[in-house]
């Protein structure tokens, strides 16, 4: 549902960015705002830049904690790496169409195109902004891992071999560490038993 809204103001602004530049453009060029004379330039890739470094960071993040989930869960989160990884992927073709706007944008006359790169550049900074603040708070939202099981060795050190037991029935899978060391006790304890007095 949120996305869904996500992209429905994504592509009303668009329109109506769109209807801007074609019928009233004068707002949006660089005579009518001097704002976008400024910054529509190689400022627009410098901000990109600090955006889209941020943004990778939170994808590598992401991208290490889904790693660690599926070693504890087994589970390979397919979808959420795909979509990580189109967010990443996002991030650098905006970055490219950005670069491009700013190099086309001297070379063109006349309000409406002037108009139009405009909206391109603002667009590309809310979607942008909209990545970001996604991979962000998907950051948040991962799980903490569950507490490990209690060695064997650790529990009969410290007297919880009761906690033990019930974490191996709460999961049942063996555990190659767990059964070394069982084995290891259990050889520890071989032959140190006192035989019962005969009768």
């Amino acid at each position: 549902m949120k996305q869904t809204r996500a992209w429905g103001i994504l592509i009303a602004l668009t329109a109506m960015l769109a209807a801007a530049s074609a019928y009233q453009p004068y707002y949006i060029t660089d005579k009518g705002n001097t704002f976008f004379a400024g910054f529509v330039t190689w400022e627009l890739l410098s901000f990109l830049g600090v955006i889209v470094t941020i943004t990778l960071a939170s994808a590598a993040s992401l991208h290490l904690e889904l790693n660690k989930l599926q070693e504890a869960t087994r589970e390979s989160f397919g979808e959420a790496r795909a979509a990580v990884r189109m967010c990443a992927y996002s991030l650098l073709i905006l970055f490219a169409i950005a670069f491009v706007v700013v190099m086309v944008k001297p070379t063109v006359e006349g309000p409406h195109w002037n108009a139009a790169l405009n909206s391109v550049a603002v667009l590309i900074v809310i979607f942008n902004l909209a990545i970001l603040a996604d991979l962000t708070m998907a950051v948040f939202c991962i799980p903490a891992l569950e507490k490990p099981m209690t060695n064997l060795k650790k529990a009969r050190d410290e007297g919880k071999l009761e906690e033990f037991i019930a974490e191996r029935e709460a999961s049942p899978q063996p555990s190659d560490g767990d059964e070394a060391a069982f084995n290891r006790a259990l050889s520890s304890m071989a032959g140190k038993s006192k035989e019962a007095p005969a009768a």
